[in-house]
């Protein structure tokens, strides 16, 4: 019984190619459970280096040296991001503290409507339950709004700090990256096990899929962002910008980001419009550009499509938004890929 037992353990620990796989990977996830905070800036700056290393070595088969191409591309990159910085940055900030301030006006308007269901439908809804559920909403409003408050001075003054590390350090690091890439990985590859061949495999299987999955998520994001920006500016909708952007950002989180912020999309559309047409133009643009998203735009971009079951990426969603936050959600797909291809390579060594 006992051999059966260590049976397993004892063919792991034969096999030098699976100990160093464990060893590497506990070694990473402990590194990122514990300085992972620390390291959003260079974690910001890989993804933003695997935008840009696409376009460089198109540059290079094109003959131009590497330094001449990531000059280049840097200078764009660094460009748009002061662009962007002062064209969209304050019209998002405004939309944003409007909405806040007008939240209130919105409660009160969603509380009237839900005081006139139990009127309209007694048979279905109990004016119990309206008013019990209208207390738990002002209750959580006044909780939020104590501790927004309380929190004002301290996020301010650390939503500042942090914007100056990202506008200065950032930028910096993605130069880096892009620039000294062959050097940097030479250097990483010192802290790697000397028996590193089943890591090699699995990172040749992953790299090419991780870089075009974030490539592909940020034109994604950027062409729903448009999409949606254009009608809702053309139909007057209140805070279109950073609606458009949430839609936009939502494509993230496959399945659930779309259910969750279709919400405000046409709460705010209904507030604004009630009844009227451009309320049900703005509900038809928008599930329009939803269905398109799901069945052309995702196709053409992301074609080599991950075969991963929708049941794996939403537990993959929930596992890794759970351990690293917006990281995690925002790499939930190459995440669940990583462990799809390490189980693959587990079995493949263990039988031989």
């Amino acid at each position: 019984m006992t051999l059966l037992i260590f049976k397993p353990i004892y063919r792991i620990l034969n096999n030098p190619s699976l100990v160093a796989l464990i060893f590497f990977s506990s070694s990473l996830y402990l590194a990122f459970y514990f300085i992972g905070g620390w390291l959003i800036p260079v974690i910001t700056s890989v993804v933003i280096a695997y935008l840009l290393e696409a376009i460089i070595i198109k540059m290079e088969r094109l003959g131009m040296r590497r330094i001449f191409a990531v000059c280049i591309v840097f200078l764009i990159f660094f460009s748009a991001l002061i662009y962007g910085f002062l064209t969209l940055w304050p019209p998002l900030i405004s939309q944003s503290r409007s909405l806040i301030e007008n939240l209130p006006k919105y409660i009160d308007l969603f509380t009237n409507y839900l005081n006139i269901l139990p009127q309209k439908f007694p048979q279905f809804v109990d004016q119990t339950a309206v008013d019990q559920t209208i207390s738990n909403l002002n209750n959580s409003i006044t909780s939020f709004s104590s501790e927004m408050m309380s929190l004002k001075l301290y996020s301010s003054l650390v939503n500042i700090i942090s914007a100056l590390v990202y506008v200065i350090l950032v930028p910096v690091l993605v130069f880096f990256m892009l620039k000294d890439k062959l050097q940097i990985l030479s250097w990483l590859g010192k802290f790697m096990p000397d028996n590193r061949t089943i890591i090699t495999e699995i990172w040749a299987e992953v790299d090419q899929q991780i870089g075009n999955y974030i490539r592909g998520k940020f034109l994604e994001i950027l062409v729903i962002w448009a999409m949606c920006f254009i009608p809702f500016k053309l139909l007057s909708l209140q805070y279109s910008l950073l609606l458009s952007l949430l839609v936009g950002l939502s494509v993230l989180i496959p399945y659930i980001g779309a259910t969750v912020v279709t919400i405000p999309v046409l709460a705010i559309a209904y507030m604004q419009f009630g009844t009227a047409a451009s309320f049900y133009w703005i509900a038809v643009i928008y599930f329009i550009i939803q269905i398109l998203d799901g069945n052309v735009i995702v196709p053409i971009i992301f074609s080599e499509a991950v075969s991963i079951h929708p049941v794996a990426i939403i537990v993959a969603i929930l596992v890794f938004g759970g351990m690293w936050g917006f990281w995690g959600v925002f790499f939930s797909i190459p995440l669940a890929t990583v462990v799809k291809s390490v189980i693959e390579a587990w079995r493949r060594y263990e039988q031989g």
